[in-house]
């Protein structure tokens, strides 16, 4: 009896022990999430005038992430800023309140005189009547002598107080989403700026340091872009989705595009050629597209906002591509007719650099989204149309990736390629193809007289086994396809790290690279010398992502770009310094020079301090492409005092996207929330970069095609089995939750999996990817007609009907990603199954769930939910 006491009371102190191991959090999710934030705003946009001396810059430095303008001045390491946004909205809204405030109070007083009066009176006697008021009011109810006045109750109360509460809430609202200045630019002479701000066009001077408004647009939605061209003063401005020239000196403004207002969408891509001659651009026509009613029901009067929502199984948005010859008073448009495209979509538009050189770079990728096509179009010096000539062509049994993948021009008119064709994300040279010969019309017209005297004999034989035969005319279409291209690609760079970005520095012909390396959860920042192969490693790869060349070619500045940001900083590295070690041949990490920063010691203490851990665990299922196993990567967030021998709750989070990287060694968005449930609940997170994830190469990305969900259920049962079995995690107090693909992934896993994870909460979930977006569902799905079981076994629904767990799912009404009606879809077969899902309505959001900060009630939401369902 003894021995059996004693067990239970030390496995009672064990508990007791790991419940009180963890530290409280020194923020809450408010402080965490809301403005002022405890972490800095990295500068963006970021501009340098063409002389060098200036970094014009959007910037903010406290907490308040509101981005106004600055200027630094290199030659004296001034800096200043020249807006203050915030404060002018706030005083110009609290003047209009006040206006207001007056107006309707004198007005409710000529409608209510002897009111007014009354409550002149009350106010006086208020500090006598509080004093025995109560005592006499109790007695009367208690008598029964309380006397009701139904004319008092009808008067309409004039509440200065509430009004003024409802302001301020408002007031937050607004400072909670308030942006900043956007599209920052230097005329060529670098004594003016221009910018956009609130729909309008601003400009300022650098002798006067005055900002000055210059262009509004009536319409309502007014300026959102600015792009300077190759002329000393004229821009191209976008409003909505039409071009126009303007000229900051004359003040001439020309409207280059239209109908962009209404159905068609003429600033995917634009450029202007570099004699100013030719603009070239696309249009999206959206009028054949489905439209989906996106309803508005928490206003007084319910609504509905049409929103144009193409699925798999319709015809996408068209896409032209046109040409506009601005050398007349008059300038005149074409479009060009791309070959064998009767859908596509724009992947990139640029001129030659090369002084008299009209050819155009245009990279499209095709309607299956399986295609990747280069052309070099050349407009007829006439005027009258272009020649358009295949330059390169690559084809992806998975998905292009859009984001590993372009083709650009260098300085001497050659061409580079990113492209993840042979596994990682390379750099490639594309050189003239010696076997090319070019087609003529000559070619095309007695192409087509042979395939019109085919005998019925070779028609017979041509239509033996359907599948046979278009396998093989697919096969010769690809081959043709191949011998056609102008250029071939020839790899430049070591295969076996991932690009992650890149940028063109022309003066160098160079590249600045960013790779994950060495590991996938790591970066770094390398100059990459197109000509001779050579690398040079910069600072800071982990911290610096985005990029601001100088036009003279001396400097690069880099800007922190981390969320949350740690560093509010801008740094310049010496390119001239950078390009003399690479082509010498010395090694080294070149230093870097801060500019500018807001370090937060008090929030990096705090990131400092998480315990985190990066694992990477075998997939207990090979990738179908190799043949071969893969490596899960997963950060790890634990308690302060972790020790593996105690029982803790566990949450698995399933970002979102699919094709995204949450195992970065530095900090992210969610990370904060994640470190947070580790101090303050005593939880271990567990992020996983499941099959699908971005940042460790093809293979590992097309390995869900056609099956999304199945590979990755595995992969996560992986690491949770790991955790359950070396970490202490309790899997009776287990849960998964994720939003958006995320969403999806959980009801795959409850569905899927069931009793694997006793909860799961869904936030903003895909469901059904045939009632999804096109390009999307395509990619990674297929084409429809034609991959109908692919997408019925990526249907969350299919596997309803074996939950056992507890599910929640969370969701915005106005959500135009995800459609709320595929939600309700979802709720409606639970209830023909006998499935209880619960659900959290948003009436007022979308897809991230961010009015009045909500994402906030959705972290709490699912810390509520696992705890009242784990009990």
């Amino acid at each position: 009896m003894r021995i059996s006491l004693i067990l239970p009371l030390a496995a009672l102190c064990v508990l007791l022990a790991c419940s009180f191991a963890s530290a409280r959090a020194p923020y809450t999710l408010e402080q965490l999430y809301r403005r002022p934030y405890p972490f800095g705003t990295s500068p963006s946009p970021v501009s340098v005038s063409d002389d060098g001396r200036f970094v014009a810059m959007g910037w903010d430095e406290t907490g308040q992430s509101i981005r106004n303008l600055w200027v630094l001045d290199r030659e004296s390491g001034e800096k200043l800023q020249y807006t203050d946004i915030w404060n002018e909205y706030e005083t110009r809204r609290r003047r209009e309140f006040e206006r207001d405030l007056k107006k309707d109070r004198e007005a409710w007083e000529k409608q209510h005189p002897a009111t007014a009066e009354e409550e002149d009176v009350d106010s006086t006697d208020e500090a006598e009547q509080s004093g025995n008021g109560d005592d006499d009011q109790l007695d009367q109810v208690e008598s029964g002598e309380t006397e009701v006045d139904d004319e008092d109750e009808d008067v309409e109360v004039f509440d200065e107080e509430e009004r003024r509460e409802e302001f301020e809430e408002e007031l937050q609202k607004s400072f909670d989403s308030f942006g900043g200045i956007g599209g920052l630019e230097w005329r060529r002479d670098s004594h003016e700026l221009f910018w956009n701000y609130g729909g309008r066009i601003y400009s300022m001077d650098m002798d006067s340091g005055e900002p000055q408004p210059l262009l509004r647009l009536k319409h309502e939605n007014g300026w959102s872009g600015v792009q300077r061209l190759r002329g000393e003063s004229r821009f191209l401005l976008t409003s909505a989705a039409d071009i126009y020239s303007w000229d900051s000196l004359t003040g001439e403004l020309v409207q280059l595009t239209d109908g962009g207002q209404n159905e068609f969408a003429n600033t995917d891509g634009y450029s202007l050629s570099r004699d100013g001659r030719w603009l070239a651009f696309s249009r999206r026509d959206y009028r054949g597209v489905r439209q989906t009613q996106i309803p508005e029901l928490y206003e007084e009067n319910p609504y509905s906002i049409a929103n144009r929502y193409a699925r798999p199984q319709d015809t996408p948005e068209k896409v032209s591509f046109f040409m506009r010859d601005m050398s007349g008073e008059n300038p005149w448009q074409f479009d060009v007719e791309i070959p064998d495209e009767p859908h596509y979509w724009i992947q990139g538009i640029d001129w030659s650099p090369i002084e008299g050189d009209n050819r155009l770079l245009l990279s499209i990728v095709t309607t299956d989204v399986m295609g990747l096509r280069v052309y070099l179009v050349t407009p007829h010096e006439e005027g009258d149309g272009a020649d358009i000539e295949l330059a390169y062509s690559e084809d992806d049994s998975g998905w292009v990736n859009g984001s590993r993948t372009g083709c650009g021009w260098r300085s001497d008119g050659s061409l580079y390629l990113m492209s993840e064709k042979d596994g990682m994300c390379a750099v490639y040279s594309l050189v003239p193809d010696p076997e090319y010969v070019p087609e003529t019309d000559d070619d095309e017209t007695e192409t087509e007289a042979e395939s019109g005297t085919e005998t019925e004999a070779e028609v017979e034989v041509e239509a033996v086994d359907e599948g046979e035969a278009g396998t093989n005319a697919d096969a010769e279409a690809d081959a043709d396809e191949t011998v056609h291209t102008s250029h071939m690609a020839q790899p430049l760079s070591n295969m076996d790290r991932e690009i992650t970005g890149w940028r063109y520095l022309d003066e160098h012909d160079m590249l600045l690279l960013q790779l994950a390396a060495p590991t996938p959860a790591n970066r770094q920042l390398l100059l990459f010398d197109l000509a001779s192969g050579r690398d040079l490693t910069l600072a800071g790869g982990n911290s610096w992502t985005d990029i601001a060349a100088i036009d003279d070619g001396q400097s690069i500045l880099l800007v922190s770009a981390q969320s949350p940001r740690r560093m509010s900083k801008l740094a310049e590295i010496d390119l001239l310094l950078a390009t003399k070690r690479l082509r010498s041949g010395e090694q080294g990490i070149l230093p870097m020079w801060t500019l500018i920063e807001r370090d937060c010691p008090d929030f990096n203490d705090w990131v400092d301090s998480w315990n985190t851990e990066i694992i990477e665990l075998p997939t207990k299922s090979p990738l179908e492409v190799s043949g071969e196993a893969g490596t899960v990567s997963t950060k790890l967030f634990l308690p302060p005092d972790f020790d593996p021998d105690c029982s803790y709750p566990l949450l698995v989070y399933a970002h979102g996207a699919g094709y995204a990287q949450n195992v970065r060694d530095v900090p992210q968005w969610f990370d904060m929330y994640f470190a947070w449930l580790a101090e303050e609940r005593g939880w271990i997170v567990a992020v996983p970069d499941f099959r699908g994830s971005e940042g460790y190469g093809r293979d590992w990305r097309i390995d869900v095609k056609g099956r999304l969900g199945t590979p990755e259920v595995d992969d996560i049962l992986v690491v949770r089995d790991h955790l359950v079995a070396s970490y202490g995690a309790d899997a009776q107090r287990s849960a998964i939750w994720g939003w958006s693909y995320g969403g999806f992934m959980t009801l795959m896993m409850m569905g899927m999996a069931p009793g694997e994870f006793p909860v799961g909460v869904a936030v903003a979930p895909a469901i059904d990817w045939d009632n999804y977006n096109y390009w999307y569902s395509t990619s990674r799905v297929g084409k429809l007609p034609g991959s109908e079981e692919a997408y019925e076994r990526s249907n969350a629904s299919e596997y309803l009907e074996n939950i056992t767990g507890d599910l929640l799912i969370m969701h915005g009404l106005r959500d135009n990603n995800t459609l709320f009606q595929t939600v309700a879809q979802y709720l409606e077969k639970s209830h023909e199954e006998g499935i209880n899902v619960e659900l959290k309505l948003f009436p007022r959001d979308s897809h991230g769930i961010q009015t009045n900060f909500n994402f906030i009630r959705v972290f709490e939401g699912v810390v509520e939910y696992c705890e009242e369902h784990w009990d």
